[in-house]
């Protein structure tokens, strides 16, 4: 029986923070590769390339998106596919913590 073909990392993510689609199979990719075909249901949240090619020999590949800054969290679902088979998950994009403000004072007339 193989994996699923997507695994996403179930921590939330605060943009710019990146999120990392990792696809997998039991089996080593055929000759030539396998194409693995992305989804996201918000690409303007998270951007996704439309495929993937896992390289001959090789179980799996980790592709990376930066997510876009948020008003509000949101939740957006990602997915691929392969020879028929799709998983996806849920990825909580949270909006920007503010950490740190520098403020540059000017002292004139002294």
């Amino acid at each position: 029986m193989s994996r699923p073909p997507l695994r996403l990392p179930r921590r939330h993510r605060r943009p710019p923070d990146h999120s990392s689609c990792h696809a997998r199979r039991s089996r080593p990719r055929p000759a030539g590769g396998a194409v693995v075909t992305l989804t996201s249901e918000r690409p303007d949240i998270i951007p996704l390339p439309a495929t993937v090619v896992v390289p001959t020999g090789q179980f799996d590949l980790t592709v990376a998106a930066q997510t876009a800054p948020v008003s509000a969290e949101i939740g957006v679902r990602a997915a691929a596919s392969f020879g028929g088979r799709a998983k996806g998950r849920e990825v909580l994009v949270k909006k920007p913590d503010l950490r740190i403000l520098y403020a540059q004072s000017v002292i004139r007339g002294c």
